[in-house]
């Protein structure tokens, strides 16, 4: 056996202890399950309905050559923009029934937000339905730890987490979302660097140095394939209650100031009007990404979740 293969072999046997650990103390939930507790019935807009004027989830999948030629795409996105495979993208709207579609795949990604149009960039951005955490480096040693943090209230207590393969996604569902204005997207991201570097320590991640990411960083769809492969899918389970941003910014420490900074940018944020944008362009179920995003304007590095 190569070091290569024994490798994997050790990931996987890992992704199925960790699986195991949290089964025996929380509710698996499937993607329908955890998709619509994130959008509520009303949330997106009813297909075909254009009237309904909501926005719509934007999921984004790779072919099984996405491992090759990755370059940076739209905030956070992974773009294939060589050889012959074709990133697709896929409107998701108010029935959800598009999930099945993404179920078996090797490498789909959605952000827990609303989009009008068909391009997810913040100028388009309408609702923020959750703030996710991405760790890597987690072992059982973190995992154990990572529940017990936040089953002691050090770290907040998130309302689902996800086994990712190698690692975990922590899911705080808001008790309302939270839109998206300019001003609003600052603070909230902000808040998710403050976040981060409280809920990746030196317990939780064998990796030292916290990976920061924007606030519209797409993670892996549950049941589609993880970088272990398709029989080794993204798993979600049910550990808390939704929660408020006032009680995510609890977490942020106060001894250096950083939690009075962030409530103050909250409340300007809170008073700058929202706009629509002046064009809406649709696309059905599925689209394939126009040259421009291909290109990939957007500064946010890309990462294989």
């Amino acid at each position: 056996m190569s070091l290569d293969t024994q490798y994997m072999a050790e990931l996987r046997q890992l992704y199925c202890e960790k699986n195991k650990h949290l089964e025996q103390f929380y509710e698996p939930v499937t993607a329908y399950e955890f998709y619509r507790e994130i959008f509520p019935v009303g949330s997106f807009e009813r297909k075909g309905v254009y009237e309904d004027q909501k926005g719509n989830g934007i999921a984004v999948t790779l072919p099984p050559k996405g491992t090759k030629g990755i370059k940076p795409g739209e905030n956070g996105i992974a773009l294939e923009i060589e050889g012959d495979g074709r990133a697709k993208r896929y409107m998701i709207t108010d029935d959800l029934a598009t999930l099945p579609d993404l179920q078996d795949t090797d490498f789909t990604i959605m952000s827990p937000i609303s989009y009008f149009g068909n391009r997810r960039s913040g100028k388009n951005a309408r609702f923020l339905y959750a703030m996710v955490f991405d760790l890597d480096g987690v072992g059982m040693p973190q995992l154990r730890d990572t529940l017990h943090q936040m089953e002691s209230s050090i770290l907040p207590k998130a309302t689902f987490v996800v086994n990712s393969g190698t690692g975990l996604h922590l899911y705080y569902v808001l008790d309302k979302p939270v839109p998206m204005y300019p001003q609003n997207q600052k603070y909230l991201k902000e808040l998710k660097y403050s976040l981060t570097r409280q809920i990746w320590n030196k317990f939780t991640s064998r990796i030292d140095e916290p990976q920061m990411q924007g606030i519209m960083q797409g993670f892996r769809v549950i049941g589609s394939g993880t970088k272990l492969g398709r029989e080794y899918p993204v798993t979600a389970y049910r550990v808390g209650d939704r929660i408020t941003l006032d009680e995510l910014i609890e977490y942020v420490p106060d001894s250096n100031g950083e939690q009075q900074r962030i409530q103050g940018i909250i409340a300007k944020g809170k008073h700058e009007p929202w706009k629509k944008p002046g064009r809406s362009t649709r696309i059905g179920t599925s689209g394939e990404l126009s040259r421009k995003e291909k290109r990939g304007r957007w500064g946010d590095q890309a990462r294989s979740l």
